[in-house]
C-alpha cells in the first residue's frame, strides 16, 4: 500500500501543494496540510493506478518534482509537512504506530466486504444529509451492519482500542486519526446515532471529525452529524446521486418489468364496466318485440 517517502519528494520550503483524488481518500492529506499551515489545493477527480486501484496524486507546486501516487505514502508525506504539528507522532515508536493505523484504514476499513456494504448506505446517507435520524432505512442498515462479521470486526477492534485511548496514537490527533476517520465516512450516520453501541468509537469519531482542520477537509456526510438544531445542508452531492443511480440500475438489471399502478387500475376499471351482449329474446330486444305485438 505504501513505502518509505523520500524527503526530497516533498520539500517543506515549497509554498503549496495539489492533491488529486476523491474526497474520501484526499481528506486526510488536506486536513494534515491545513493543520501544518501549508497551502493545498484539492482537485476532486478519481485517480486510478496501473493496477486499476483508486489512489491519489500529491504534487508540489513549483519546480518539477516527482508526484507521490501511493495513498499511504501521500498520507505520511503530508504528516511530515510540519515537524511542530507532530502529525506522525512524537517519537519513532509512535511514527511506526501511525503507519500501522494508516495501513489499517486503507486495508481493513476499505476491504471488499466493507466497500460492498457501503453501496447499500447511499440512500441512507442522503437521509443523514437532511438531518433525518432513526428512519426505517437507517435502522435496517444498522441491523445489517451488526450482522455482517466481515464489516463489524474492524469496527469492534477500533472500539476496543479507543476504550483506553483518546486518539489512536499518543495524546493528540495524528494523520492516523484523519485516515481512519475518512475511511469511516460512509458509516457516519451509524456512528452519529445516540444509541450507537460502539460508544468509544462514536466518541472518538465525533472528536476527530469536529477538529477544524478535518471540518475544512471533509464534507458534512463524512463527519459526526448529530443534529442539535439549526439548518442542515441538504444539497445532494452529484457523485453520490450518480453512484446511487448506477447501483439501482445494476440491481434491477435483467428484472422483468411489472405492470404499473396505472395499468392495474385501468384493467380493473375495464373489467368492471365490460358490457355483456344480451341473450336473444331478453332485455331491450324482447321489450321491443312485445311493444310491436301490442
Amino acid at each position: 500500500v505504501g513505502g518509505p517517502v523520500p524527503d526530497a519528494q516533498l520539500r517543506r520550503t515549497m509554498a503549496s501543494y495539489t492533491v488529486t483524488g476523491s474526497t474520501a481518500l484526499a481528506a486526510p492529506i488536506v486536513a494534515a496540510a491545513t493543520r501544518a499551515g501549508v497551502a493545498i489545493t484539492h482537485v476532486d477527480e478519481r485517480v486510478v493506478n496501473d493496477m486499476g486501484s483508486e489512489t491519489v496524486r500529491l504534487d508540489a507546486d513549483g519546480p518539477a518534482e516527482e508526484p507521490i501516487e501511493s495513498v499511504a505514502a501521500a498520507y505520511l508525506a503530508a504528516a511530515r509537512l510540519s515537524s511542530s504539528a507532530a502529525l506522525e507522532g512524537d517519537s519513532a515508536v509512535e511514527a511506526g504506530q501511525v503507519a500501522s493505523w494508516v495501513d489499517f484504514a486503507l486495508n481493513d476499513l476499505r476491504s471488499a466486504p466493507v466497500e460492498a456494504f457501503k453501496a447499500t448506505l447511499l440512500a441512507v446517507r442522503q437521509l443523514g444529509r437532511m438531518g433525518v435520524r432513526n428512519a426505517m432505512a437507517q435502522q435496517v442498515a444498522a441491523a445489517r451492519l451488526k450482522a455482517d462479521d466481515a464489516v463489524v470486526k474492524p469496527l469492534l477492534a477500533l472500539d476496543a482500542h479507543l476504550l483506553s485511548h483518546t486518539f489512536l496514537v499518543g495524546e493528540h490527533a495524528t494523520v492516523a486519526d484523519y485516515a481512519v476517520a475518512a475511511a469511516l465516512g460512509d458509516f457516519a450516520f451509524y456512528l452519529s446515532r445516540e444509541d450507537c453501541e460502539l460508544v468509544a468509537l462514536s466518541r472518538w469519531f465525533g472528536s476527530v471529525t469536529r477538529l477544524p482542520e478535518y471540518e475544512a477537509a471533509a464534507p458534512m456526510h463524512m463527519r459526526y452529524t448529530a443534529r442539535i438544531g439549526g439548518q442542515v445542508d441538504t444539497r445532494a452531492v452529484p457523485a453520490h446521486v450518480a453512484a446511487s443511480a448506477d447501483y439501482t440500475i445494476g440491481k434491477n438489471k435483467g428484472a422483468k418489468k411489472g405492470p404499473s399502478q396505472r395499468d392495474i387500475e385501468k384493467a380493473k376499471k375495464a373489467k368492471a364496466t365490460k358490457k355483456v351482449a344480451p341473450a336473444p329474446g331478453t332485455g331491450a330486444a324482447a321489450g321491443g318485440a312485445g311493444a310491436a305485438d301490442d
